[in-house]
């Protein structure tokens, strides 16, 4: 959404994120969730302080950000599915690669970067396509009948299946959408994240600004309420 040009498809993605996912009642379902990933870090945290005396708290926060991506994209967390996935991919993501400063050199894959990287791919592309698809399985067990849920029941892959029900979407889109890593485009800790900073670009600003906004100020701010 925040690469589609403003017009029409822009005006219907934004209503189909504010109607499905980033509405206040959703918001208000999802904080006793929030909580307990929050305990959980803390929980964490404090064991790892008593056996190892220090902890490396950037690991404890990445999953603890998974669980919470997780939930509300799939509707469950699929942590230890994916927990071997993540690491490697943080893992390559702070690789020294020569490839990155000599082009020239790409083609070599001397340090073997871009193979390790299309294992990873071809993984997630498989997790991802079983989750997609025990969606769709308890979609026909259970029927299509929506009102057999409630809205905050409803995940992000419902919406996308629904969606691409209507051809809006194909499958290959909705693997992308879990590809998309945000934090490439920030690399000044001292940014503005109220959306009038031209690097917030990427995301979206003013009529464009980010409809998630909100409930990633929400997750964070209790968070760091409950680690302090």
């Amino acid at each position: 959404m925040g690469f589609a040009p403003y017009g029409e498809y822009y005006k219907n993605l934004r209503r189909i994120y504010a109607t499905h996912m980033f509405y206040l009642r959703r918001i208000v379902a999802f904080g006793e969730f929030w909580a307990q990933v929050g305990a959980q870090m803390v929980k964490e945290i404090i064991g790892l302080v008593r056996k190892y005396n220090v902890v490396e708290v950037r690991k404890v926060l990445h999953f603890g950000l998974l669980s919470n991506v997780m939930k509300s994209i799939f509707g469950r967390r699929y942590v230890f599915e994916l927990k071997e996935l993540v690491t490697e991919g943080y893992d390559l993501l702070g690789v020294f690669n020569w490839s990155d400063h000599f082009p020239i050199l790409d083609w070599l894959d001397l340090q073997g970067v871009r193979k390790r990287y299309g294992s990873l791919v071809n993984k997630v592309n498989v997790v991802v396509r079983k989750i997609i698809l025990e969606h769709g399985v308890k979609r026909v067990v259970e029927g299509e009948d929506k009102t057999r849920f409630t809205k905050s029941s409803i995940d992000f892959v419902d919406v996308m299946l629904d969606l691409k029900k209507e051809k809006w979407l194909r499958h290959s889109d909705m693997v992308v959408v879990l590809w998309f890593k945000p934090k490439h485009f920030l690399k000044d800790k001292d940014m503005p994240i109220m959306g009038f900073d031209f690097r917030l670009i990427p995301f979206g600003s003013r009529r464009k600004v980010c409809p998630g906004k909100a409930i990633g100020l929400a997750t964070i701010e209790l968070w760091l309420a409950m680690l302090l």
